[in-house]
């Protein structure tokens, strides 16, 4: 799942050929890479996330300009862009302008990642677990890739006892547990601010057990009024899900289960599938 080297190129280039692209319409435009790419957390299927900054821009009428240029479409949501497929890659490109949460989200993730290394390899095998049940979007209920690292980012905050082993499995499993079995979402939201902590959702007003909306709420640690789980309501299918998983990836990983014989299946193949497109894809790379 680790992103290859070529993939890395390729990606590269893409950005380049956009570069020169945006370029050639505000010669005095900055061009910066946010999201997966920026982080290294992408999956072979993940989109590339750009900004573009320049202040003699009048926002509207350069994505309506970009749009006509690159031929492609507007997604307005809460920060409208323009969605771009490289015809020559098959690889999706979301470009904005003049949005500082994306690069400040990305910094502040390479950060946790040099404190912890681990976080690398649950945030990869959790995108794709949750890609391959169609939960990794919000527009459909899912969760957002940066909503999912801060779910991880908390979980080896607040459970440091658990970053004694160097088994990734075993802390893969626990992440399971904590987020399919034990966690309080009705009652509980999650900051990942200094050092991490729960707070009681009643106390933020965020207490509304009736909207399908408010059982996952996860402070911005930029913007304490931005809940970025707020648009999740699939988070019980999610949390359905986390718990098959936990169940079985236990009788392999934890001690207690030691005795029985493993099956011809890797562990990771019990929860993990990888369709034969994006296989074969990687391949062509």
């Amino acid at each position: 799942m680790s992103p290859k080297p070529e993939e890395r190129y390729m990606r590269s280039d893409v950005v380049s050929r956009m570069q020169i692209v945006i370029k050639s319409i505000w010669p005095n435009a900055e061009v910066k890479v946010y999201g997966s790419f920026e982080t290294g957390l992408y999956l072979a299927t993940s989109d590339i996330d750009l900004v573009v900054y320049c202040n003699e821009l009048d926002t509207q009428a350069a994505l309506t300009l970009l749009e006509q240029r690159l031929q492609n479409i507007r997604d307005y949501d809460d920060v409208p862009i323009v969605k771009v497929l490289d015809k020559q890659t098959a690889v999706r490109v979301d470009i904005c302008f003049n949005v500082d949460s994306g690069t400040s989200s990305a910094e502040f993730i390479k950060d946790m990642m040099l404190v912890y290394p681990e976080l690398k390899y649950l945030v990869l095998v959790m995108k794709q677990f949750l890609l391959s049940h169609k939960l990794l979007e919000m527009f459909n209920g899912g969760i957002s890739s940066y909503c999912l690292i801060l779910l991880i980012i908390s979980y080896l905050q607040l459970h440091p006892e658990d970053r004694h082993s160097e088994n990734h499995g075993d802390r893969l499993v626990k992440f399971l547990e904590l987020y399919g079995r034990l966690f309080n979402y009705l009652k509980c939201g999650i900051s990942v601010k200094e050092g991490g902590f729960y707070f009681r959702k009643s106390e933020e007003g965020k207490g509304d057990t009736t909207n399908r909306y408010s059982l996952l709420c996860i402070k911005d640690p930029f913007n304490d009024e931005n809940d970025v789980g707020e648009g999740c309501f699939g988070i019980v299918q999610i949390r359905v899900e986390f718990e098959k998983a936990f169940r079985e990836l236990s009788d392999g990983v934890l001690p207690q289960y030691a005795h029985i014989q493993p099956t011809s299946t890797s562990l990771l193949g019990r929860i993990l599938t990888i369709a034969p497109e994006v296989v074969t894809y990687r391949k062509f790379i």
